[in-house]
């Protein structure tokens, strides 16, 4: 056994009795998500396993870890992934500790292993891909320091240690703080190559003849490759092979092959094809695990249709009409789907269909959202089983496998309720690093859904360090409802979650509830005063001593209160609370009888808004001691004031925002000038262009219709005399 390690005594006896391996020998004092590291081979070695010392892990956390090597040594900072260098393996690692200060080693368990020749140099990178095990712990001395023994060195400083996550590990000095263990090859041969990838389909149809089994290989020794042997295998049967002669694939090069004889699938299922290059110029092969690679195919029917997600709401009243049918069908089979009949029952009865056409949902993974022309009316309460399957595929074709078509989904019906539209509170800072992810994500998950569905408001903190500039005493107050101490916090409905980890799945399960209450509202802008009347419509009687009615005014977007964690925008914006934060006592209430609250706001001159035309009033109505939120609005604005011409040109408001059939455009010239407008969807194209020609200073209405205009957020661009102006439109139907 050889080792050298100096410093910390390292934990590796689990290396075993007849190991070789090299350690550093330094103790990990920094988290990263990867670390860099150069190596020297004074005899030709095959790396079995790297070892590291894993930062918050608990014992058995598994994660996906990456190792990227180039030739020769690291001496500046790297861009993983570049064109000098090649990912040699990836596998599992498993910790082996549970304090996050050991220097107990982890296994990096790879499905291949690495040759380093005698005489060569490397830059080696190893770093976590998924997020899982913790981080890699690494040193962070400054200086050069080594490791060595008569078979390799590794070699460690500031101009070669550098942590972090691909494609750019910056951070530095980041060193190197576990072990390689290796053996050491006695032979002579000089060449070796491995499988780079196999290029075949992972996707083939019954009917659709000979699949062709095409891959290529990387040559990894140090001679040129002049003959190889390839050859595939299906499942545990026969190995067609072929001899490729007459080759020069050089050093570090790869070549594509396609194997002679291809494979005839007889029935539908999943395939494991083993794919192989072995025996290069003739040699035996020097690490056999690199030599194959299984690729996965899945054979399919000519036509296979299913229905995979359901839309239909899990929760609807009668007395709201109509429940929409809707969801998403996949395309499974290898032929593309033209046009089908969709159909679905409920509980049991008679199938309700419509006739899809004029679309072209590709094979094996392309999907259509569907959505029935006419809805379920409920004609009593109680759970609905609703059953949705796809027949008549292009015409007159059968679907192959009846097993997957029907997706079956549980309404619960009820006789009153109103539809909720789902509130978010985020609690956030411009001097929050952390909150950057968090604001990211929700604004993503929000993006992606109809903004009619939900309402989210963003609360402003005084910490960390300075704070946000635009704190104010009203998100004193909500944090003080809350009793929380960190940042980024966030409740939707009331209910605290993660907003680094919400996503689609999380946002669908909170969005599908009813209400007891209805909510409308309105507000108007003149100069810094704003109005707002409220209307709260019960579908019951309600006597709860704890319902308050909050009111927000926000910003839809602010630029003025950067503060170091590197956001430059921050979209809805908490500026005040009506009448504050305490909300007001809603008191009993009279089913069906509307009690409507009329609040203002005066903004003191030295804390207005950046926009008073981009600003937005949510309301919702809360039980102070559960958190529970029962439901929101987002006010419609009716826009600014006539008389409220402040001497700059532009948009001065567009009113309603959101629009249904038609909004009005208010806008000021300063002297004559040349006017026109553009409504541009989300996809840039222009669906509505008018010149309004030559007019003269002062303020204008322009009235834009809607109705015929795709539900969804559109840019409002006007230019006057020249210079251009832009507000978003929101259109709901």
């Amino acid at each position: 056994m050889k080792k050298l390690y100096f410093g910390l005594a390292l934990a590796l006896a689990a290396f075993g009795a007849d190991a070789q391996y090299l350690a550093t020998g330094r103790a990990g004092a920094n988290g990263q998500a990867g670390v860099t590291f150069n190596l020297r081979a004074y005899r030709t070695i095959i790396i079995d396993t790297i070892w590291n010392p894993v930062y918050g892990a608990a014992v058995g956390d598994q994660g996906m870890f990456e190792v990227w090597t180039r030739n020769g040594f690291l001496t500046s900072a790297p861009t993983i992934a570049g064109p000098t260098w090649k990912k040699a393996a990836s596998g599992m690692m498993t910790a082996q500790q549970t304090a996050t200060g050991t220097t107990t080693l982890s296994p990096l368990v790879t499905s291949g292993k690495m040759i380093l020749w005698a005489g060569q140099s490397y830059g080696f990178y190893i770093g976590n891909v998924d997020g899982n095990c913790g981080t890699i712990y690494t040193n962070w001395t400054s200086g050069s320091d080594s490791a060595a023994n008569g078979d390799l060195s590794l070699k460690l400083g500031t101009g070669s240690g550098f942590g972090g996550p691909i494609p750019n590990p910056t951070f530095t000095p980041r060193q190197f703080s576990g072990a390689i263990s290796y053996s050491v090859y006695t032979g002579t041969s000089r060449t070796e190559v491995g499988m780079n990838a196999v290029t075949s389909a992972t996707n083939w149809g019954l009917t659709s003849g000979a699949y062709s089994v095409t891959g290529n290989f990387a040559n990894i020794g140090l001679d040129t490759v002049r003959s190889i042997i390839v050859s595939y295998q299906v499942g545990t049967g026969t190995t067609y092979s072929d001899t490729l002669n007459g080759l020069t694939v050089l050093p570090g090069a790869t070549y594509n092959f396609t194997c002679t004889t291809p494979w005839n699938p007889t029935a539908v299922g999943s395939y494991a094809i083993t794919v192989s290059a072995t025996n290069p110029n003739g040699a035996a092969d020097i690490m056999a695990a690199n030599n194959s690679l299984v690729h996965n195919v899945t054979v399919q029917n000519a036509f296979d249709m299913s229905v995979t997600a359901s839309a239909t709401r899990k929760n609807w009243a009668r007395n709201l009409g109509a429940m929409a049918i809707k969801g998403v069908v996949k395309n499974i089979g290898s032929t593309a789907i033209t046009s089908f009949t969709m159909n679905y029952t409920v509980n049991g009865g008679t199938p309700v269909s419509y006739n899809v056409t004029g679309v072209n949902i590709t094979p094996y993974t392309g999907t259509y959202s569907f959505n029935f022309p006419t809805g379920w009316s409920p004609a009593v309460s109680g759970a609905a089983t609703i059953k949705m399957y796809a027949t008549a595929l292009n015409g007159t074709n059968n679907d192959g496998n009846n097993a997957n078509d029907t997706l079956t989904h549980i309404s619960n019906i009820v006789d009153n309720g109103i539809v909720k539209k789902i509130m978010y509170e985020g609690y956030s800072s411009s001097t929050c690093g952390p909150c950057v992810s968090a604001n990211v994500n929700m604004k993503a998950v929000f993006d992606a859904n109809p903004t009619g569905d939900y309402n989210y408001l963003k609360f402003q903190m005084n910490w960390p360090g300075s704070g946000d500039p635009y704190y104010n005493a009203d998100n004193g107050n909500r944090r003080t409802l809350y009793n929380f101490n960190s940042i980024p916090y966030w409740r939707v409905d009331g209910v605290v979650f993660d907003p680094r980890a919400w996503n689609q799945f999380d946002y669908d399960t909170t969005s599908d509830r009813l209400s007891a209450y209805a909510m409308s509202s309105r507000f108007w802008v003149t100069n810094r005063d704003v109005n707002v009347d409220v209307t709260i419509n019960p579908t019951a009687n309600v006597n709860n001593t704890n319902l308050r009615l909050f009111v927000a005014v926000a910003e839809k977007l602010t630029t003025g209160n950067t503060g170091g964690n590197g956001e430059t925008q921050f979209h809805h914006v908490v500026h005040k609370m009506l009448p504050n934060g305490n909300g007001n006592t809603v008191g009993a209430l009279t089913a069906n009888t509307p009690r409507t609250f009329n609040l203002g706001y005066t903004f003191p001159a030295g804390r207005v808004p950046e926009q008073m035309s981009d600003l937005m009033v949510v309301s919702w109505i809360q039980d102070i001691s559960t958190k529970e939120v029962f439901q929101s609005d987002e006010a419609v604005s009716y826009g600014l004031s006539a008389n409220m011409v402040d001497g700059t040109a532009g948009i001065k408001a567009v009113f309603p925002n959101p629009a249904k059939e038609s909004t009005t455009v208010a806008y000021e010239l300063t002297q004559g000038s040349a006017v026109s407008y553009q409504l541009v969807n989300q996809l840039g194209q222009v669906i509505v262009q008018k010149n309004l020609g030559i007019q003269g200073a002062g303020r204008f209405q322009e009235t834009i219709g809607t109705q015929d205009l795709a539900e969804g957020v559109y840019l409002l661009k006007m230019n006057v005399g020249g210079e251009n102006f832009t507000q978003k439109l929101s259109v709901r139907k």
